[in-house]
């Protein structure tokens, strides 16, 4: 119990302290995201994963900002280990991300504690663009059979050579509703800052999940 309130206390003082951050900010950006996901586990321990994005941008000139389809492969190595694979593919712009992550996750009472180490590599045109190294924290509460809301802090760094440089800074809150054993339905919220640029990112979403 200790364990979780000092996660709890850590995670609600980055909250506060990125929300500071907010009064030297300039420029604001607001974002829109829905996306819908389909999961299949044909193989024991294994689960697969395909889904589609739709991202919208509110503020400024009012457009579509990208459509992104997702192809996804988990391994469960034990009740707190997995390792996956992912691909993801621009319909608008000729990009494509690949990533690998190894993930953990733990019960402790009503909480759930989970980290996730993600390396991903972008390529524009068939070129190499970037490379980062993502640390993912999460701590989720089973508030109810129907909800469970979820706070979350992924931090980025971007790879230049064997160099990293901390870039990126991103806070979430999530809600997770329960519907049924096949469908699963998140609202979140997410709040970024670039550490090269003086905007706060903002950013609604909504998540459908369907599994088989």
């Amino acid at each position: 119990m200790k364990r979780i309130l000092q996660s709890v206390r850590i995670l609600l003082l980055c909250f506060g302290l990125f929300g500071f951050s907010n009064l030297t900010a300039q420029n604001f950006e607001t974002n829109i995201w829905a996306s819908t996901k389909f999961e299949f586990s044909p193989i024991k321990k294994w689960t697969f994963g395909v889904s589609d994005q739709v991202r919208y941008q509110v503020t400024g000139p009012r457009r579509l900002d990208d459509l992104l389809t997702e192809l996804e492969a988990e391994y469960k190595l034990n009740k707190i280990f997995q390792v996956g694979h992912d691909l993801r593919f621009s319909l608008i712009h000729p990009e494509l991300r690949s990533a690998i992550h190894v993930s953990a996750k733990e019960k402790f009472e009503d909480f759930r504690l989970s980290y996730r180490l993600r390396l991903t590599n972008s390529f524009y045109q068939r070129s190499f663009t970037s490379s980062f190294i993502r640390n993912k924290f999460s701590l989720g509460y089973n508030f109810s059979k129907i909800v469970d809301p979820q706070l979350s802090m992924e931090i980025f760094h971007q790879r230049f050579g064997n160099a990293l440089r901390y870039s990126q800074l991103r806070f979430g809150a999530e809600l997770d509703f329960n519907v049924s054993k096949l469908i699963d339905i998140s609202t979140f919220y997410l709040r970024e800052k670039e550490l090269t640029e003086n905007t706060i990112g903002h950013i609604y979403g909504v998540k459908v999940g369907f599994n088989f």
